[in-house]
């Protein structure tokens, strides 16, 4: 698994969805297409996750 840097507070992956943050292990929630890390101090996102 390669993760790609899109900018200091988004990372996207090929073609894979998680069920935990992989920056930090915390739960994420889905808003607006995007997964978003719960941990306030994470920024982690990923919008690879379309329906």
């Amino acid at each position: 698994m390669t993760l790609t840097p899109e900018n200091s507070n988004t990372q996207e992956t090929t073609n894979q969805c998680y069920a935990f943050c992989p920056e930090c292990g915390s739960d994420l929630y889905y808003r607006d297409n995007e997964c978003i890390c719960k941990n306030k101090n994470c920024s982690w996102t990923c919008d690879n996750c379309k329906k």
